[in-house]
């Protein structure tokens, strides 16, 4: 195709069409199996009700190091998964999209960090159990839904 020659509206709409499919496949193409998400997600969760749990020097300690380091090595199992599959995995974020991601999610997982240990000590006893729940299910949510760790409009060339 000359580059110099104009297209028509339905060719433009079917390239664009051709571009979201393919981004689409490579965000499947990115997940983690379900497993390994599940796995990454519990630990983590175990992690923030831990830290929420602990006072002093207890036990809860020890369940704050034992998710940390089940999060961690779920954490290694995902980056190597990912380059066996041949994929790169994107530490670092590379655009503006990637950066928003990470700040807001950095924001929402620290409030519930911090903010379900703080609410214990208030006297609200559930508080870290919440937290655990809510900060689980948000990065299983992250991880099945926004593997690439950026946010995409699906569907936004269907208008």
């Amino acid at each position: 195709m000359d580059r110099d020659q104009p297209i028509d509206a339905q060719a433009a709409k079917a390239a664009l069409k051709d571009i979201e499919s393919s981004q689409q496949n490579l965000q499947r193409a990115m997940r983690l199996p379900i497993w390994l998400s599940l796995f990454a997600s519990f630990s983590y969760g175990l992690l923030v009700f831990s830290w929420g749990m602990t006072e002093h020097e207890n036990l809860w300690a020890l369940g704050m190091y034992i998710g940390l380091g089940l999060f961690l090595g779920s954490a290694a199992l995902a980056i190597y998964s990912s380059k066996l599959m041949g994929l790169k995995a994107n530490l670092i974020p590379k655009n503006r999209s990637g950066v928003l991601f990470y700040l807001v999610s950095s924001i929402a997982f620290g409030a519930l960090v911090v903010g379900g240990r703080w609410l214990r000590l208030q006297g609200f006893e559930l508080a870290p159990h919440l937290a655990a729940a809510l900060s689980a299910a948000l990065m299983f949510y992250f991880q099945y839904w926004h593997p690439a760790g950026e946010m995409h409009k699906i569907g936004a060339g269907d208008e």
